[in-house]
């Protein structure tokens, strides 16, 4: 058995740079990303609706994972969506209530807990954990044996499926058993 959890990235300084930020970068950055990985990241969004506060999404990402983990990866989801589709700023309130309401969040609590240590703490947690294992690179995948004493397995960038599935092959001695697929939900 094993599962996946998300852990958020950056940097801090280049988070939140204000109106010194190089959109042109940014953008540049989304659109190879977005060739590599066929992900629709429209990278004209730096120049059409930049995001302000990237630093805001993270807290607020954290926010929605205090009401648990199936609500958060639905939030996410839905984040990605506005950004990469809609080309919203994901860092405005408002849009980040609408995400919330769009996915079943209590959006009261949610506002709430945007503003609270615990959403700040949790994404300063992911923050070190992205240093402690030295993930310098967009996507990254770390894997890890049940055996806490064993070092995990750091993969940076973009591979096959087949890549992925003989990791986790080596890591559990065996393919776990498929699961029954979710019932249909609308998201």
């Amino acid at each position: 058995m094993f599962s996946l959890r998300h852990v958020l990235s950056g940097k801090i300084d280049s988070l939140n740079m204000g109106k010194n930020k190089n959109y042109e970068n940014i953008a540049q950055v989304w659109e190879k990303t977005a060739s590599r990985s066929g992900m629709s990241c429209d990278g004209s969004l730096w120049s059409e609706n930049p995001i302000s506060s990237p630093y805001t999404a993270s807290i607020a990402i954290k926010a929605a994972e205090l009401q648990g983990r199936k609500l958060a990866i639905r939030f996410l989801r839905q984040l990605q969506e506005y950004v990469f589709i809609g080309k919203k700023d994901i860092s405005n309130i408002e849009v980040l209530t609408e995400c919330a309401k769009m996915v079943g969040l209590d959006v009261e609590e949610f506002l709430y807990d945007i503003n609270s240590s615990s959403a700040a703490k949790g994404f300063q947690c992911d923050m070190k954990i992205t240093s402690e294992m030295e993930v310098t690179e967009i996507p990254s995948l770390v894997f890890f044996n049940q055996n806490i004493e064993e070092e995990g397995i750091k993969v940076s960038g973009v591979y096959s499926y087949e890549v992925y599935v003989q990791i986790l092959e080596d890591m559990l001695n065996g393919l776990p058993a498929p699961a029954p697929p979710p019932l249909s939900k609308n998201f």
